[in-house]
């Protein structure tokens, strides 16, 4: 355990050394757990990184650690939000559109509990705005279905802040 965790330390330093890289922490939208980010970009489209997840109520999952990559696919999309919010936007006087970067993500964790460690695997995509970040993914846990909520197989949406650095 003492070995997973320096070897853990040792990548985010590793991570925090470089040129560009971006730190984050979201939440799933139960706010049943508490994700934090550190990744690397890898070239113009990539970003790689480290993630740690804190399980904030009772069960018997407490943390998971794991890695994920992800693939920039448009760096300035057009949100328009006038089309979409046309009342609450001319009463918050929000602007016609925002812009925003899309990207496809893919993570993987270990999650270990009292009687193992159950392998978790979300795929999705998602979109920034300024540090504000959204992400809608689907995950599969090794084990499936669990009698518990905090770890189970479907559609999970993410929000958050990312800084890039």
């Amino acid at each position: 355990m003492k070995a997973w965790m320096l070897m853990v330390v040792l990548l985010w330093a590793w991570v925090a050394q470089a040129a560009d890289y971006e730190f984050g922490a979201l939440t799933d939208s139960a706010t049943s757990k508490l994700e934090v980010r550190a990744g690397v970009e890898v070239g113009e489209t990539w970003t790689v990184g480290l993630l740690a997840t804190w399980y904030a109520e009772e069960s018997p999952y407490k943390w998971g650690g794991g890695a994920y990559a992800k693939m920039l696919v448009e760096p300035a999309a057009i949100v328009p939000l006038k089309e979409w919010l046309p009342k609450l936007g001319a009463w918050l006087n929000l602007p016609d559109t925002l812009t925003a970067e899309t990207y496809l993500i893919g993570k993987g964790e270990a999650v270990p509990y009292e009687e193992g460690v159950d392998l978790a695997a979300s795929v999705g995509a998602g979109f920034q705005v300024g540090p504000g970040v959204f992400e809608y993914v689907y995950q599969v846990v090794e084990s499936g279905d669990s009698d518990d909520p905090l770890l189970f197989s479907g559609p999970v949406l993410w929000f958050g802040l990312m800084l890039e650095i």
